[in-house]
């Protein structure tokens, strides 16, 4: 591998480093992080214009949470109703 290419490959393992450790502070900030097994939930948030979460949905591990929950916040949303 030449000289190039293996400077692209650091900077590309520190860039996903970097971008790791900033998911998992999300996750911790958002209390979806699972410390024990260093993972974090499938969570979906909908965080409105002030920064107000509105709707929240933790998946069970290995569920795709889908996206219907989240139409259905957004809808609210707009319609402007409080989401649980």
């Amino acid at each position: 591998m030449s000289t190039g290419k293996k400077a692209i490959v650091v900077v590309f393992a520190v860039a996903l480093n970097i971008i790791l450790m900033v998911s998992c502070a999300v996750a911790r900030r958002y209390g979806v992080y699972r410390e024990k097994d260093g993972e974090a939930e499938r969570a979906l948030f909908v965080i409105d214009a002030e920064g107000v979460i509105r709707w929240t949905y933790v998946s069970p591990v290995g569920i795709n949470p889908g996206a219907d929950g989240i139409l259905k916040a957004l809808e609210s949303i707009a319609d402007g109703k409080k989401t649980g």
